[in-house]
């Protein structure tokens, strides 16, 4: 089994956390990885509050930038009651992101990871 494949096995896991406090919102993990070391691992807590790239985010600190980031749903690209976690990914200098799934919610659907390849 490939490093790619436990790391987003372990957000899916982390995501699971939220499965019942996240609804309406969808329930999603994230983990950042550098040098192949776990630096973040967030999740979805309640609709409202930070998403799980956030979290993630947070916990890494500087250890974020030149990382990799493997989330379960394709960051935000819109503002809601948050503000998009694409812009965080790309303003902390992440430099891989793998998302398990495109948002289909069409105020995101694709967005999210056009503007992360936009960004290099």
């Amino acid at each position: 089994m490939t490093d790619h494949l436990n790391y987003m096995k372990r957000a899916i896991t982390i995501g699971m956390q939220g499965r019942w406090t996240s609804p309406p919102n969808p329930w999603v993990g994230c983990i950042i990885t550098n040098h192949g070391m776990i630096v973040g691992e967030g999740y979805h807590h309640k609709a409202g509050e930070p998403h799980a790239e956030r979290h993630a985010l947070k916990q890494a600190g500087a250890a974020a930038s030149g990382s990799t980031v493997y989330t379960t749903l394709e960051p935000c690209a819109h503002h809601g009651r948050t503000s998009p976690c694409v812009n965080a990914l790309i303003e902390t200098g992440v430099e891989t992101v793998y998302v398990a799934l495109e948002d289909p919610d069409s105020r995101v659907k694709g967005k999210g990871i056009l503007q992360l390849r936009e960004a290099g």
